[in-house]
Parts: structure tokens; sequence; C-alpha cells
């Protein structure tokens, strides 16, 4: 029986310690490693509600971002009234597939609740809104290219990069590193084949010969007519090295490229010109790599000698980083990829024209949604007739991290129709939202008019399904089909009939930014004090000791001293004010006066440690604020005596 109980008090003080370093890296927004302690929670209690709740908010956030949001939302009556950034989180998971009106309103919410919050958070949540509104508005304005993932057999759940076309584009040469079992950052990628018979791509085939690469070394780029791969790396160093076909789907083994680029230092991620007289690659601003931008260099015909590197002329460069350049063929315009200029998020493509006049590179264009999003989007390459091609990007909806991605130019289609009941009557003012099938991130929504008109405009050569809503709720389903329009834009009539308005489906997406939550602050530990997630703005610590009847420190006290001097130190903008408590015992008057000098003496330890007196008040309140009763010693007047920390804001 004793046997039993001690093993059941081993196992909660197992919990309680995963449970503290789950929530701990959790708050450290770490949510990989959070996961790993959390389902180590659960496997030694299944039933444990905080790891359940946690879990599925990491998980959105991380792997499995495509996931349904119902389980989350099915805590809005529990967790949303008792966590208070249930909303915030709700409001990023949203962000990070694409939901940006659903992403407003929980952040707006969240802003709204009655509750503690710290400067930091709240001033993030409004610049989170800033960018789902903006965010909105690029997504709104939409370019006119059409985009679709690879099939299922050149994307995979790993990576796929470098896309090259070859043999009038029926062939497709990239890196993966499909192969290899570990899918962390320094897996190896190779270099895989497929071709295209009857419209579909052939299961890739590694190509042997041309060696493995880092991550940060996985271009390839294919020039002169299809007669040579350039690849950057190789088992005998960091170079450009060149193969040639030999015959099907067989390339040589890499041959260095020139020994005389070698002194130019050019990076992995590059583009050569078809005649190999100029190359343009990336490469760090300084020697400390402090961010990436494009330089060039070109060969002299006469002597074969690379100039040195320079810095792109122009306006592309930035203080963020640029990647990824491709010149087209006539070599005016520059594609590439860059986290700076109005990018909307991580890597965005650009393009610039080059000037004649100035011998330099005019302002980059963003390309626009839908071939940039908040995600990352990388080695673009457009075809020569400058209306299709193809890029790498690790956007919503891939299978893997990144996934290859073929675009086209093509026009837009305006739908026009109206909505009727079955008796024919026109149903006003209810939400028509179009769907393209191969692009589930994407809506176009109109409400009807009083006569219950609608007219939308869309992509063409796409399957629409499409939803009609009234009061949020769904009241029918559609689809139809838009052929291609050739590259003119046409406008097509489409009418809908809803034959029975019930079953309603509710839609979980509805959030009401009136409703007001109230969610008491907390008392958080010290070393939660200086992160943004601290659920109030006080801490209490009862084990700051000082000799009897004064304020002198002891020793025993420099462990909860050093940890709140760790907090300061980590945290160099957070202000605190030192509160000192006393028990009854004595006069109000002279427990006052200790309050206040051991709240003194607390600060003068952490000014001696370094900590700059600005960013330190004290105060003491005697025996005023009791957390006990003073009857007691042990349950009363001990907990009374006291520091406490409250961090001004």
């Amino acid at each position: 029986m004793l046997c039993g109980f001690s093993s059941q008090v081993l196992v909660a003080q197992n919990i309680y310690k995963l449970e503290n370093r789950a929530e701990a890296l959790f708050y450290d927004e770490d949510f990989t490693e959070a996961m790993k302690y959390y389902d180590q929670v659960l496997s030694l209690k299944p039933s444990h509600g905080l790891a359940k709740y946690k879990i599925e908010i990491c998980s959105l956030l991380t792997c499995c971002r495509e996931k349904s949001l119902d389980k989350l939302l099915g805590y809005q009556n529990t967790r949303g009234k008792s966590d208070k950034f249930y909303y915030y989180w709700l409001g990023r998971i949203y962000l990070e597939k694409y939901k940006f009106e659903e992403s407003i309103a929980s952040f707006n919410k969240f802003l709204n609740l009655k509750a503690y919050k710290s400067k930091t958070i709240q001033e993030e949540t409004k610049e989170l809104i800033e960018y789902a509104q903006h965010a909105k508005k690029f997504f709104d304005e939409r370019d006119e290219y059409e985009i679709h993932p690879m099939g299922h057999k050149i994307n995979t759940s790993f990576d796929e990069l470098s896309p090259v076309y070859f043999k009038g584009s029926d062939e497709l040469l990239f890196t993966s590193d499909r192969n290899g079992s570990d899918k962390s950052k320094n897996q190896e990628f190779g270099v895989f084949h497929s071709v295209k018979k009857d419209g579909e791509w052939s299961e890739p085939t590694p190509v042997p010969g041309l060696g493995r690469f880092p991550r940060n070394l996985s271009n390839i780029e294919v020039v002169n007519k299809d007669k040579k791969l350039y690849v950057y790396g190789n088992p005998k160093g960091e170079d450009l090295f060149e193969s040639h076909p030999d015959g099907h789907a067989h390339w040589t083994a890499p041959d260095e490229f020139d020994p005389k680029i070698s002194h130019i230092h050019l990076k992995s991620n590059f583009y050569i010109s078809a005649d190999e007289s100029h190359v343009i690659f990336t490469s760090a601003k300084d020697y400390k790599n402090n961010g990436f931008d494009l330089y060039e260099s070109y060969r002299d015909k006469s002597t074969g000698k690379w100039s040195k590197p320079t810095p792109l002329p122009g306006l592309v460069n930035t203080e963020y980083d640029e990647d990824s350049p491709y010149i087209t063929k006539d070599g005016k315009t520059l594609y590439f990829s860059s986290d700076g200029h109005n990018s909307i998020g991580n890597y965005d493509v650009f393009k610039s024209t080059y000037d004649n006049s100035s011998k330099s590179w005019g302002q980059p264009v963003n390309m626009g949604y839908p071939i940039n999003t908040p995600d990352d989007e990388l080695s673009f390459k457009i075809n020569d007739d400058n209306r299709s091609g193809y890029f790498s990007s690790d956007r919503y909806g891939t299978k893997g991290a990144h996934d290859i991605f073929f675009f086209w130019l093509t026009s837009d289609v305006v739908v026009k129709g109206v909505v009727a009941d079955s008796d024919g009557n026109p149903i006003p003012n209810v939400m028509v939202k179009f769907i393209p099938e191969g692009h589930t991130n994407e809506e176009f929504i109109m409400l009807t008019d009083d006569k219950g008109k609608y007219e939308i405009t869309t992509i063409s050569d796409e399957f629409i399904d499409v939803e009609i809503l009234r009061d949020n709720k769904v009241i029918h389903y559609d689809t139809f089909q838009i052929e291609p329009t050739a590259g003119i834009q046409k406008a097509i009539k489409v009418n809908f009939q809803v034959i029975e308005e019930t079953p309603a489906v509710a839609l979980t997406t509805s959030i009401d930014e009136n409703e007001i939550i109230t969610i008491e602050d907390e008392i958080v530990p010290i070393n939660f004090l200086g992160n943004k997630f601290r659920r109030g703005n006080k801490a209490l610590t009862r084990n700051i000791y000082f000799d009897y009847a004064s304020a002198r420190l002891k020793t025993e006290s420099n462990e909860k001293l050093n940890q709140l001097l760790t907090v300061l130190k980590d945290n160099p903008e957070l202000q605190i004010e030192i509160q000192g408590h006393t028990d009854n015992q004595g006069s109000d008057q002279i427990n006052m006066k200790l309050s206040d000098e051991r709240a003194v003496s607390v600060a003068s330890w952490l000014i001696q440690e370094g900590v700059e007196p600005t960013r330190l008040k004290t105060k003491g309140f005697g025996e005023s604020r009791p957390l006990a009763s003073n009857d007691d010693e042990e349950m009363g007047r001990e907990l009374n005596r006291r520091i406490e920390i409250l961090v001004i804001e």
C-alpha cells in the first residue's frame, strides 16, 4: 500500500517537472520542444487537459498548419474564458492560415479582455493587427498569375528546391532531401530528375554522380541550351562545378567550371549567363556574415580573368537579405528574393528592370499574390515566353517544408448571376464565396444586392467550389468549372438556386469581438516577470531573509536575489518597484519604516550588482496589506513578512 502511494507521488512530481519545463518552452515560443515535454506529460497522465490544449496550439503553429481548427475552437467556452492568451494564439494561428479577417477579430478580442496584459504583448498584438490588415489588402489585390503545386510525385513531405526545366520544359531537375532519414536542417540534398509524359510527371529518380549538398549549397542551374548543368559545392571543395548530359537522365561527374573564378568567392545561390561571362550570386554583406546582398562579376573575354565582385548596382540591395537571382534571356529583367523592400513577410519575389542610361537596376517591384505570401518564395525562374515559370515556397498548404510551384500568366473572369430560392425569388444580402479547388487558401467573396445579384472577379481554368452563407451559416453548396480564356478577359453567367436552407451549417470561425471576458490577474514567478506572456505584473518572494527587526540581508537570500538579478539583466528595458511588507508585530510606524528600509536594501543589492538605479523604485507598506491572518505564525505572519516585485508599465 505504501509502495503504491510512493509511486503515485513520484509520478505526480515527474508530471509537475515536465509541465513546468513544457510551459517555460511554450512561453519562450519554442513550440517544437515544448510539444515533446507535453507529450511526456500525456504519457504519464493521458487525461491532462492543459497538455492536450497546448499541444493543439503548438502543432498548429509548427508541423500541422493545415489541420482543422475544430478542436482548438472547441476550447472557446473553457480555455477561452480562463486562458487570457487563448484569443492571442487563435489570432496567430489564423494568420498562419492566411485567414486575415478572423485573425484581426481574434486579436481584437484578446485586446478587449478585462485582464492584465503586458505592454509588450499589447504592442505586439497591435502590430500583428496592422500586419494582418496589410496582408489582407495584399491578397485582395492579386496579380494576374495562376499557380499550381507540382504533382504528388514531385512534391513530398521533404524539401524540394531549385527547380530547373530543360528540353522544352518536358524534363525537370530539382534538389531534395527526400532520400535522407534525418529531416533536420543539416540534412544533405541530392539532384533529382523527372520527365513529363502525357501531362504527368514521372517518379523522380536521383541523378548519380553529382554528389550531395548541405541545404545552403543546394542550388543548380542549366544553361547553354541544356548543354551544361551547374552545381555549387562538391566533395572536391566549395566552388562552381559543371556537368554535361551523358544520355537519358545521366550527367557526367562534375568538373571545376573555371579555376580562375575561385578567387571571387562565388556562393551557392547564383545565376550564370548563357555565354558564361556574367555571374550574379549571393554573398555576405561583410566578414561578420551580417545578412546577404547580390554581387556580380564579369569575365574578361580576352584574358579569361574574372573581375573583383561588386554589389549589384542600383536599388536591389537593402539592409535586409537578397537571394536567388535570375535574369531573363534578354538581360533586361532581374528576378530575386528579398525580405526587404515591401516584402509581405519573409522572402518575396521581386523584379527589377535594367536602366541602360544609368547602368544600374531600377526600383524592385513586388510580384504580388499569388506568387508571394507571408512565407518564403525562392528559386524563382521565368521561361523564355515571360509568361510562365516555377519557384519553391514553404507557404501554407505545402506537403512538406518547401514545394515546387508552376505559374503562368492568366486573365481574370467576371462571374455574374442571381441567387434565388426554390420558388425563383431572389435572395438579398447573402454572401457568395468562391473557392478555387487548386487554391484552398484563396477566396473570392461578394454579397448579393437587394435583387439577389452578385458579381465576382475570379481566375480562369479552375473548378470553383461555392458556398452561399446567411448569418455566417452555409445554406448552399455548389461547384462549377471556368474554362481557360487564352489570355482574354471574359464574363460568364452562373445562377444559383438554394433548394433547401436546412440544415444550416454554422461556421466555427465566427469571433464575437464585443463579448467582454474578465480574467483575474495572477501572481507570477520571479523568472517569468520579464516574459511578455506574464499573467500578472507582480511576483511574490518568500525567501528573501533579513536579520531580526533589521533591513540587513542574510546570505540565505542570495538565491532569490540572483534570480531577480538574472531577470533584470535578461530584460534591460524592465523597470520594477520593490515593495516591502511586514506582519503586525510592533507599532504601525516601526513596521512602515522597516518595510521601506527592507525594500531599499534589496534595491541597493541589485545596484551593487550593476542594475541601473533608474530602473528601480521602492515602497514600504508595513502591515497594511496582509496575505493571511496575523494570529498564526507559520500560516499567517510568516507569509505576511515578504518582498513583492511589481513591473512598472
